[in-house]
């Protein structure tokens, strides 16, 4: 006895975000579809009946199913029908983590920008400071006196006019 999926899985368009690539499920439907029609899974077939996949993604996973198919037929699996339900529940929830990731990554890019804006104004705020505090300094305390004896020689002269 052979397990097949059933016809409207086979046939059941995807629906929400685009995924990240042909999976393991993809091709297990797309071949059990190719047998069920009496032609043989080769890789154009299951690449055409997808209608994406590059035939070095593909091949690995049709190389899995002929492997996994001589155990379906000796019933040693579930028929792909019986676990259908789990893969969809399992890409729902890596499309949604995908999802939060983008979000995450576009968030954390804003933070990023907006610490270099800050830090940019920052740095802009400390040159002005630093010009507006060296234009106050007072014109006497920019220069020292040459030496202590200026005030004598006033009084003195200030004697001699007496």
């Amino acid at each position: 006895m052979i397990y097949y999926m059933s016809e409207s899985a086979s046939s059941s368009r995807r629906t929400g975000p685009p995924s990240r690539g042909v999976t393991m499920s993809d091709v297990e439907r797309a071949a059990d579809a190719c047998l069920r029609e009496g032609r043989r899974p080769t890789i154009e077939k299951v690449r055409a009946r997808l209608g994406t996949g590059s035939p070095n993604t593909i091949n690995p996973l049709l190389d899995a199913w002929w492997k996994r198919l001589g155990r379906r037929l000796r019933g040693k699996l579930p028929a792909e029908d019986e676990s259908e339900p789990m893969h969809r529940s399992l890409e729902a929830q890596i499309q949604e983590l995908d999802m939060l990731l983008r979000k995450e990554q576009e968030t954390r890019a804003a933070q990023a920008q907006r610490i270099a804006a800050l830090e940019k104004e920052l740095k802009a705020r400390d040159r002005s400071t630093a010009t507006a505090a060296h234009a106050r300094k007072p014109r006497s305390a920019a220069k020292p006196r040459a030496s202590g004896k200026a005030p004598r020689i006033r009084r003195a002269a200030e004697k001699g006019r007496r």
